[in-house]
């Protein structure tokens, strides 16, 4: 086997392999795009492929010089021609931190994971942390908010309902709370 091939072995061989060139924390490093991410690395992957490209053809042919001589010269045509190219292209990859996780495989930013869901247009800003739209609070931005104490909502609702065996049957007002809504079932006893 020629050197040649044996060059070409070892170059097909190498098409695999990465170098790793860098690694940075998102925190002290130049990579502070996305909250989440521990680490980048920048890999330098090999990449070969075919490219076409003019290749000058050069013909001889004579002609006619000064004084009725013949002369030889040549004449320059192209032709399209392929030739292998191998570069190594930067690649960029991100670890995330623990709590964070990436919202496809090649991206770039983390996302925090909430291990509940933020409710009502509440966002997962940090791990299991909610960022909770106005008039809601709560961890998970479960807790409707007011200005000081809600003020209860007077209901004058009659029902009746059974105090017991053989008890007499009676109505009474109710104040209800919005916070804290009465089922009725409950005190009928059904």
């Amino acid at each position: 086997m020629g050197l040649w091939a044996e060059l070409c072995i070892s170059l097909r061989g190498l098409s695999f392999f990465l170098v790793l060139m860098t690694g940075e924390g998102a925190r002290g490093g130049s990579f502070k795009e996305s909250l989440g991410v521990c680490s980048k690395q920048t890999l330098l992957v090999p990449l070969r492929y075919n490219e076409s490209y003019s290749q000058p053809v050069y013909k001889p042919y004579l002609t006619l010089c000064a004084g009725r001589r013949i002369c030889s010269t040549y004449r320059t045509t192209y032709r399209v021609a392929w030739r292998e190219v191998r570069r190594e292209v930067p690649q960029t990859h991100v670890v995330c931190c623990q709590g964070w996780k990436k919202p496809h495989p090649g991206a770039l930013t983390c996302d925090a994971i909430c291990s509940k869901p933020c409710l009502n247009g509440g966002v997962c800003t940090g791990p299991d942390r909610c960022e909770c739209a106005p008039g809601w609070g709560g961890k998970h931005c479960h807790v409707g908010e007011q200005d000081g104490p809600p003020p209860p909502v007077t209901h004058i609702h009659t029902h009746t309902w059974a105090m017991g065996v053989g008890a007499e049957m009676g109505t009474a007002p109710l104040t209800l709370h919005p916070a804290c809504p009465l089922e009725l079932s409950s005190l009928s006893g059904n």
